[in-house]
């Protein structure tokens, strides 16, 4: 609690022998439980919390410049790289350390990783789903929101490839429904 009243999350980590104190953030704005999210994970990764999020922000800049790129090509990449550099949540929140940026890389990365499984399915793209779904779910409790994500992808894109299917049989006069064709 401060002089003013105010009331904030601190987490106070000793390095090298030195106190240092990380504003979590306001104690109206991030819970409790978010707050020892953040600990744990400071535990866990031996690191300044600061380091290790501002280093996920960069992965999920990343991985919206990538992604974007190969979806929709060179100009919209770096339009989704603009917006996301000027996002005002970023802008305003950026300095509050909390795990909302952790599961929103992953979800990205997991999403990505699927579109890339679509295209070419092999076992190594298969397993970056599963790890970036895992790091979603192990970053934040709504992380179990990328399931009905990648199962909406999923239904899409069988849509899509019978959708695909039906107009390239009609295309060469097929009927995809006929059990019977032409010699």
């Amino acid at each position: 609690v401060k002089d003013s009243g105010a009331r904030t999350w601190v987490l106070r980590m000793q390095k090298d022998g030195r106190r240092r104190d990380y504003g979590l953030g306001a104690a109206s704005d991030i819970s409790l439980v978010e707050a020892r999210e953040i600990a744990m994970a400071s535990a866990l990764l031996g690191q300044s919390t600061p380091t290790f999020f501002v280093g996920i922000l960069l992965l999920l800049v990343l991985l919206v410049f990538l992604a974007t790129r190969e979806m929709f090509g060179m100009g919209a990449a770096f339009v989704a790289l603009g917006l996301l550099a000027f996002d005002p949540n970023l802008l305003a929140h950026g300095a509050v350390v909390a795990t909302d940026g952790a599961l929103s890389c992953f979800m990205v990365g997991a999403v990505y990783a699927f579109y890339r499984y679509v295209k070419i399915p092999t076992p190594w793209r298969l397993f970056l789903v599963g790890i970036a779904t895992g790091l979603g779910l192990a970053s934040k409790h709504t992380g179990i929101l990328i399931f009905p994500m990648l199962f909406l992808l999923a239904l899409c894109e069988v849509i899509r490839a019978r959708a695909t299917e039906n107009n390239r049989l009609a295309r060469f006069g097929e009927n995809p429904h006929c059990k019977w064709r032409w010699l």
